[in-house]
C-alpha cells in the first residue's frame, strides 16, 4: 500500500520528508540539492513543504529567498522569475511584520547577487517606508550605500557603484533623509552621532584615495554636522569631534580649538593622526604648527608622540634653524617626559652644526636645567671621544660628574665600568684603583660583586694587552685630582 502511494507521487522524496516532519535542515539540503541539479521547480517544492510543517522557522525563508536570488542570477533577472522572487518575499515579509533585524537578514541575502536590482529595490524599498521612526535602520541603510549599494528612492534604483564619490554622497544623503524623518529627539541624536562618525570614517578612508571632490565634501558636511550636534543636541558626544571641527574650520574658530584642547587631555591617537594628515597632505607650516601646538597644549605630558611626529617632519624641512628651535623649546618644556628627551636632542643638534666649544658652553646652560639628565652627560662624552685630538681631562671630570650624579640610582655597573675602564686607559691603574674604590663605597649592596668582577676583568685585560697605536691627548696636569 505504502508502495504504491509513493510511487504514484511525481516526487515521492518530498511526500516521504513531509509525512516524516524532516527537520528544517533536511528541508533547506533537498531544495538545495535540487537548485546545484538544475531542478528549480522541485528546489522551490521542498520549500514549499518545509514550511507548511515549520512555520516560523526564518532559515527555511531565508533559505528559500537565496535559491530564488541564486536562480535570478542565472537567469539575469527575467520578469517572470523576477515576480516569483518578489511575492515570495512579500509573503515572507507579511509572515514576520516589524521583525527589523529579519528584513535586514533579507535584504543582506539579495544582495550577495548585484544583478537583481528589481528585489533589491523592492526590499530596500519597505525597509525605509516601514521602519523610517528607526535611527538603526537608517544608519544600516546608509553604509550600505559607503559600500557600494546605492539607493535612490526617487528613481527609483538600486544598484552597486565602485565610485568613492558616488558612494560618499549616497551614504550622506541618507543620513540627512532619516534625520529630516525621525520625529523622536533621542533618535535624531543617535542617527547624528553616527552621522559624526562616519564623515570622519569617509575622511580617514579618502587619505589614500585623495579625491579632492570627497575632501570639499566631507569638510563641508563635518562643519555642518558637527555645528548641528553641538548648538542642537546639547554638545558633541565623543570629544573627538572637537578636534576634527577645530581642524577642518576654514576660520580656525578659537572657541571650538578650545573645547578640543579641554576635552582631549588624553586622547593622543587622534591628534597624531591629524598631524599626520596634515604633514602628508603638505599643509602649510603654519597649520601643522597650529595642530602641534593645540595638540601638546591638550595632551601636555603626554605628548611625546606629537613631539616625535613633528620631530621628524621637521628633520625633512628646509629651514634647518626651525628644527633648533624645535629642539630647544623641548629642552626647555616643562615635563619631564619631554624634556629630558629634547635636551639631548638639543644638544646633539647643536653639536652638528656647531664646533665642540659650542657644544660645550650649550651642554654647560643644559645642565642647569631640572631635572638631571644622564643621556646628556653620556651624549657629551661621546662628542668629546670624537674629537681628534680629544681632551682627557674634561671626559675625565664629565665621568665623575656623571658617575656622582646618577650611579646611585643604577640598577647595574655599567656606568662605572665604563669610567674605571677610561681612567684605566688613559690615567693608569693606580687612577683607576681610586675610582673602583669609590665606586664600591656608593653602589647597591647586591651589585658590588658584579663591580669587583668587571674590575678584575679590566684589570687583567690591560695587563696583557699590546698597545700599537695610542690616540693623541691633552691632558690639564693642573686640574689633576
Amino acid at each position: 500500500m505504502t508502495k504504491d502511494f509513493i510511487t504514484k507521487e511525481s516526487n515521492p522524496i518530498i511526500v516521504l520528508m513531509s509525512k516524516k516532519k524532516c527537520e528544517p535542515q533536511m528541508f533547506i539540503a533537498a531544495g538545495t540539492f535540487a537548485y546545484q541539479k538544475h531542478d528549480i521547480a522541485n528546489a522551490r517544492q521542498y520549500f514549499v513543504e518545509g514550511i507548511k510543517i515549520h512555520t516560523d522557522n526564518k532559515s527555511l525563508y531565508l533559505a528559500q529567498l537565496w535559491i530564488e536570488v541564486m536562480h535570478l542570477d542565472d537567469v539575469k533577472g527575467d520578469t517572470s522569475n523576477e515576480d516569483i522572487a518578489i511575492q515570495k518575499y512579500r509573503n515572507i515579509l507579511e509572515k514576520f511584520k516589524h521583525d527589523m533585524e529579519f528584513h535586514f537578514q533579507l535584504l543582506e541575502t539579495s544582495i550577495e547577487m548585484k544583478s537583481i536590482m528589481r528585489l533589491q529595490f523592492e526590499i530596500i524599498f519597505d525597509l525605509m517606508e516601514i521602519y523610517q521612526q528607526s535611527y538603526v535602520m537608517w544608519i544600516k541603510v546608509a553604509k550600505l550605500c559607503l559600500e557600494g549599494f546605492i539607493f535612490d528612492h526617487n528613481i527609483p534604483f538600486f544598484g552597486y557603484s565602485t565610485d568613492f564619490l558616488h558612494r560618499a554622497r549616497c551614504c550622506i544623503l541618507i543620513y540627512h533623509k532619516g534625520l529630516s524623518k525621525l520625529i523622536s529627539v533621542i533618535s535624531k541624536r543617535n542617527l547624528m552621532e553616527s552621522l559624526n562618525d562616519c564623515l570622519i570614517t569617509i575622511w580617514k578612508m579618502n587619505k589614500s584615495i585623495n579625491n579632492t571632490e570627497v575632501n570639499i565634501l566631507v569638510k563641508m558636511e563635518m562643519q555642518s554636522a558637527f555645528q548641528m550636534g553641538h548648538s542642537g543636541y546639547g554638545g558633541l558626544h565623543t570629544p573627538e569631534y572637537y578636534i576634527y571641527w577645530a581642524i577642518i574650520s576654514e576660520d580656525h574658530r578659537p572657541d571650538i580649538l578650545k573645547l578640543a584642547i579641554d576635552r582631549n587631555r588624553h586622547n593622543i591617537q587622534v591628534w597624531a593622526e591629524i598631524l599626520e594628515y596634515h604633514i602628508i597632505h603638505k599643509s602649510d607650516i603654519e597649520t601643522i604648527q597650529m595642530i602641534f601646538e593645540a595638540g601638546n597644549s591638550s595632551l601636555e605630558n603626554k605628548a611625546l608622540r606629537l613631539w616625535e611626529i613633528m620631530d621628524s617632519f621637521l628633520q625633512q624641512y628646509s629651514d634647518i634653524t626651525l628644527l633648533g628651535k624645535f629642539y630647544e623649546v623641548g629642552a626647555h618644556n616643562p615635563y619631564r617626559e619631554l624634556n629630558m628627551v629634547y635636551k639631548v636632542h638639543y644638544l646633539a643638534w647643536c653639536h652638528m652644526n656647531s664646533d665642540i666649544s659650542s657644544s660645550r658652553r650649550v651642554f654647560d646652560y643644559l645642565i642647569t636645567l631640572e631635572p638631571d639628565c644622564k643621556n646628556l652627560y653620556m651624549e657629551m662624552i661621546r662628542f668629546e671621544k670624537q674629537e681628534n685630538p680629544i681632551n682627557v681631562d674634561i671626559i675625565k671630570k664629565l665621568y665623575r660628574s656623571t658617575c656622582s650624579k646618577f650611579c646611585q640610582q643604577e640598577n647595574d655597573v655599567s656606568l662605572w665600568t665604563e669610567c674605571i675602564e677610561f681612567e684605566l686607559t688613559y690615567f693608569g691603574r693606580f687612577s683607576a684603583e681610586k675610582i673602583f674604590k669609590a665606586a664600591l663605597r656608593n653602589v647597591k649592596p647586591q651589585l658590588k660583586l658584579d663591580l669587583r668582577r668587571n674590575y678584575q676583568s679590566l684589570i687583567d685585560g690591560h695587563s696583557i694587552r699590546a698597545v700599537n697605536m695610542q690616540p693623541v691627548i691633552i691632558v690639564d696636569l693642573t686640574n689633576e685630582e
